[in-house]
């Protein structure tokens, strides 16, 4: 491979750029070849094992064609994407030595479709590719770290309050003040349990002084954001929560909500209910904080469902 420096390095590196776009698939293909020798990969769906790579290459590119000049790859764009990449390794029980490992692969992967070409990099290009990959591993171990850490702390407070909770409503409450907690910009928070064919709710937080919530109940067919939650099966985000139909005013507060982020409790399979939080000023959540929410109501769906189980026992027993 050339290492000779000419002209090019004071231009944007338009082949590097053209490289990487060209030979995507090809160093892909062979990134995930390497990546399937790596514990926990060999069963993995190819959409996730593959995740973010893509994106990651072509923000490179786009980095590389604004030139050397510039002094760094596109590292807001790479930050994001990394941090995506970590959480979602973290959530399949990926260790963070797999995580480093996927982006020396991807290195190795980049130098492999190099040999095929003629027309040869100089050495500024492979510098700031390297560069790019570098510091896309130093993104990933911070942020895996860091989410790493509060999920833990966060997992363990929600076992606390299981352990700590008597009737189903107190359980409830608890966990929903726990959720909440864990994530700055919650304004307003809610929790719904499936009984029959509807979502009714059993806990409220978040309301201003004086606002009390209203016993509420949708059908799970129906149109509200609860119900499409629950129909979907998978988290969902509002940006305008205040300005769109699916939303019901008495649950958010009698205040206009601007993100509202739900996700379904499922356990066995099963809907058993649905968790929302709301912000009154953001439009959105942070990646982390949505991928924490989603976590804990994970952990917080088997501890209701046995909560309610409980809870029909002691009735029938009861009666």
């Amino acid at each position: 491979m050339s290492t000779s420096d000419g002209p090019e390095q004071t231009r944007p590196l338009h082949r590097l750029a053209l490289f990487l776009r060209s030979h995507r698939d090809e160093i892909v293909a062979l990134w995930v070849d390497e990546v399937r020798q790596l514990p926990k990969a060999k069963r993995a769906r190819r959409p996730v094992l593959v995740d973010h790579m893509p994106e990651l290459l072509e923000q490179i590119a786009i980095g590389a064609e604004r030139g050397l000049s510039t002094g760094h790859p596109q590292r807001e764009s790479i930050s994001l994407l990394t941090s995506r990449h970590a959480l979602q390794r973290l959530e399949h029980g990926f260790d963070l030595n797999r995580v480093v490992a996927e982006y020396s692969l991807l290195r190795a992967s980049v130098f492999t479709a190099l040999r095929g070409v003629p027309d040869q990099l100089s050495s500024g290009e492979i510098r700031y590719l390297d560069s790019a990959i570098d510091y896309a591993i130093a993104q990933a171990v911070t942020s895996y770290t860091a989410t790493q850490q509060r999920t833990l702390k966060a997992l363990d407070k929600i076992s606390l309050t299981a352990l700590e909770s008597g009737s189903l409503d107190t359980l409830l409450d608890r966990l929903l003040h726990t959720l909440a907690d864990q994530v700055p910009a919650v304004d307003t928070a809610a929790i719904l349990l499936r009984e029959g064919d509807c979502l009714v709710s059993h806990a409220v937080v978040g309301l201003e002084h004086g606002v009390t919530a209203p016993p509420y109940s949708t059908p799970i067919d129906g149109n509200s954001f609860s119900s499409m939650v629950a129909k979907s099966r998978r988290p969902l985000l509002l940006h305008d929560a205040a300005n769109e139909p699916l939303v019901m005013s008495s649950m958010v507060g009698g205040r206009p909500v601007r993100a509202l982020f739900g996700v379904p409790f499922i356990e066995d399979g099963e809907v058993v209910g649905i968790a929302h939080i709301g912000s009154y000023t953001a439009r959105d959540f942070s990646e982390q904080d949505k991928r924490l929410f989603e976590v804990m109501c994970r952990r917080a769906s088997a501890i209701i469902a046995q909560s309610m189980l409980r809870e029909r026992l002691e009735e029938s027993e009861a009666r």
